[in-house]
């Protein structure tokens, strides 16, 4: 049950990039940590930070991937023309690890005039917890997703990292 829904998962959150993927900061300005540093994917790949259920490590087509301390962030843009709702599409999606999460967390809200998804979930025979987030401008056309990944005991340093990220967040025109 577990891999099906890392299955899924990971195709949702590659699904959102689909669209027109490119480079992030022509979508919007964000401004990232001081210690983000870029990982590489041979780094990621030889981690034993449980590669086999890490939604990071999974997307090898992706290189906007930063470490800041023990976590791991992975920011992703997309832009084009879609015509349903971004947001319910990927909660609906997301709620599917709530019977296996020990700890699910997943709310909505408008910051700096963007709706942003954040979806938190935990699951006992795993070390690390996940932030994955969906920001999306108010015409449906831009999209900002990411995944925070963090070692459990550094779950308060990974929800302080994904606030500055999220209110860092400026769609542009």
């Amino acid at each position: 049950m577990k891999k099906i829904l890392f299955v899924a998962l990971i195709s949702l959150v590659q699904l959102n990039a689909k669209a027109q993927t490119t480079d992030i900061f022509k979508i919007a300005d964000i401004k990232l940590p001081t210690d983000a540093k870029p990982v590489s994917r041979s780094k990621i790949y030889s981690s034993d930070k449980e590669s086999q259920y890490s939604i990071i490590s999974s997307s090898y087509d992706r290189l906007n991937i930063y470490e800041v301390g023990n976590t791991l962030m992975q920011i992703n843009a997309a832009q084009g023309n879609y015509d349903y709702d971004i947001l319910k599409f990927n909660q609906s999606q997301l709620a599917d690890y709530k019977p296996i999460s020990t700890l699910f967390n997943s709310n909505v809200r408008t910051i700096n005039n963007a709706q942003v998804l954040c979806v938190q979930t935990e699951i006992a025979d795993s070390a690390r917890g996940k932030y994955i987030f969906v920001a999306v401008n108010s015409s449906n056309s831009k999209i900002i997703n990411g995944v925070i990944e963090y070692d459990k005991t550094d779950r308060d340093k990974a929800a302080k990292i994904l606030e500055r990220v999220l209110h860092s967040i400026r769609m542009k025109k």
